[in-house]
């Protein structure tokens, strides 16, 4: 165990977890990745939400002394991202989904580096992704968005994950982590901290993303919600000169939704997108795509396709 000092950096955890049953033994394996952090006092902040929490399991995240457990249940994500940053009392904090972990010694190399570079608000680092056919690294180097990290993310390009940030509890405050998106929430958080602050990006490894079949998103909730990440943060933005990006990339998002609903034969959500796509600013460039949506419709079907016309008629706008 480690002893607090002055010396010793504290580091507040959040992990947000449904506490289910099918995900006991991985949330029991982030628990102690956080626990067994070595040169750093962590405190660990599970807060449970949703709807199908296991008693069993949130019995037992209560009765550990080392876990601050937060009950809210009847909440969702969005809720239990801000709450929990109301909870932290540390130097530094941190999330932590309840299906990964920290690598040994990652908190400590952040919170380092924080104290290190104190005009510095936040360090993001890179992580390992592990599913059953192997691990990688997606992004291997951060340096690359140093120059420019809110175009980037801007351009749908995010750096920045749930488990790969820590953050300066004295400067990152509770308002960049509420009311977020219920999906890819941490592209908002990036977007708001990098519109404001300063982000540092240290290209080491110190967590590993599991791929789970348990995972509480989907890649079609991710599709649906996308477009709603660039609202977000168009209405957090500071800089005209980011708009067009930003529009560009809220029509592109609903068109990927279209495409991702069409190769699925859901031809009337795939409607649905591209109109709104076509009606997005930025959005006519998808106007081609009208012809082979019109072609797979029909052949699927059968019949004439819903076209943007029907949709109208159908009260979507």
């Amino acid at each position: 165990a480690v002893s607090f000092n002055a010396e010793t950096p504290r580091v507040s955890v959040i992990m947000r977890t449904r506490a289910r049953t099918v995900r006991r033994e991985n949330l029991q394996r982030a628990v102690r990745s956080v626990l067994e952090q070595e040169g750093v006092v962590a405190e660990l902040i599970v807060v449970v939400n949703g709807d199908d929490v296991d008693p069993e399991t949130l019995a037992s995240l209560s009765g550990d002394e080392r876990i601050a457990t937060v009950d809210l249940r009847g909440h969702g994500l969005v809720e239990a991202t801000a709450v929990g940053r109301s909870r932290v009392t540390g130097e530094f904090f941190s999330y932590l989904d309840d299906d990964d972990e920290y690598v040994s010694g990652a908190l400590q190399l952040r919170a380092r580096w924080l104290a290190a570079h104190p005009d510095t608000d936040c360090v993001v680092t890179i992580g390992e992704y592990v599913a059953t056919d192997g691990t990688r690294k997606p992004i291997r180097s951060l340096s690359g968005f140093a120059a420019d990290p809110v175009g980037a993310i801007a351009h749908g390009r995010n750096w920045m994950t749930s488990c790969g940030a820590t953050f300066r509890t004295s400067s990152v405050s509770q308002k960049y982590f509420a009311d977020t998106t219920r999906f890819c929430e941490f592209k908002v958080i990036a977007f708001r901290v990098a519109s404001d602050l300063r982000v540092g990006f240290l290209d080491e490894p110190t967590f590993r993303v599991h791929k789970s079949p348990h995972s509480d998103t989907t890649s079609t909730a991710h599709m649906e919600q996308e477009f709603e990440i660039f609202d977000a943060m168009l209405r957090w933005n500071r800089d005209p000169k980011q708009v067009p990006d930003l529009l560009k990339s809220r029509a592109r998002a609903l068109h990927a939704a279209c495409a991702h609903h069409r190769l699925a034969g859901n031809f009337r959500q795939a409607w649905i997108h591209h109109w709104k796509s076509l009606r997005s600013p930025y959005g006519l460039r998808y106007l081609p795509y009208t012809a082979l949506l019109l072609a797979r419709s029909k052949y699927a079907r059968g019949r004439p396709a819903l076209g943007p016309k029907g949709m109208a008629e159908a009260g979507h706008p």
